[in-house]
């Protein structure tokens, strides 16, 4: 499986590129309505990205906007902040590349601070088993064999599942117990739109939110593409494991 790389410059990636696919369009319409839904609004004005909140969404917010103290962005004095447990609630809603991106940030309270640390730290990945008949599409697909001829036994319950793969157990014609990691259907198509996205995002923040330029939002996604896009690439963690 291969590794992807994602190299930002000015005028590659922006809102207007991302206009001209319709799929990009929508899965950014989503991420925005979740912020709005959540009370960033003000974040959601100062990138003017207010056009693309569905008006069936500004209705709904209109009749059932969150409480102050449950908003995204609050008001501490004369100062906006972001409520660590609502930005935790966004990633979780807007799926397995914002998780990450929130496991991720955890481990950085040099760029988030203690208290959004601390707070992303409760991110979990676990999620539900996808189907056993598309796990083992994915092996034919990707082994040219059924798991039937590669392995003496294969269970299709999996022992555990979370946002990228699930793992089932096995046992190799030899009689060796194995666990076999199988990524999730369509995973790489959606973390690469995500990416794409996220660096469209960065820039725009970045470019009309200075508060946050000393940050480098830009640098972050981008270690951030790396890293993810690296965890996709199961070579490489099987390569490590036979260094192991």
């Amino acid at each position: 499986m291969r590794v992807g790389s994602f190299v930002y410059n000015n005028g590659v990636m922006n809102i207007l590129n991302l206009n001209k696919n319709s799929g990009n369009l929508n899965r950014v319409r989503a991420i925005v309505s979740v912020i709005f839904e959540e009370g960033g609004s003000i974040l959601i004005d100062k990138i003017k990205l207010k056009y693309l909140v569905p008006w069936k969404c500004r209705i709904h917010c209109f009749f059932h906007h969150p409480k102050p103290t449950q908003c995204l962005v609050q008001m501490k004095g004369n100062t906006e902040a972001l409520s660590p447990d609502a930005l935790r609630r966004v990633l979780e809603k807007l799926g397995p590349t914002f998780i990450k991106l929130g496991q991720v940030l955890s481990l950085r309270a040099d760029v988030v601070g203690e208290e959004i640390s601390q707070e992303l730290s409760k991110l979990q990945s676990d999620v539900p088993p996808f189907p056993y008949v598309q796990a083992r599409q994915i092996i034919i697909d990707e082994l040219k064999a059924t798991p039937e001829t590669l392995f003496k036994s294969f269970d299709k319950k999996p022992v555990a599942a979370a946002s990228l793969a699930q793992v089932h157990r096995a046992r190799l014609n030899d009689g060796t117990e194995v666990a076999v990691k199988i990524q999730r259907p369509n995973i790489r198509a959606l973390i690469e739109q995500d990416i794409h996205i996220l660096f469209s995002l960065g820039a725009l923040a970045q470019q009309r939110l200075p508060q946050i330029r000393p940050y480098q939002p830009l640098r972050v996604i981008k270690e951030f593409a790396d890293w993810t896009l690296r965890e996709l690439d199961f070579t490489i963690e099987g390569n490590n494991a036979e260094r192991f």
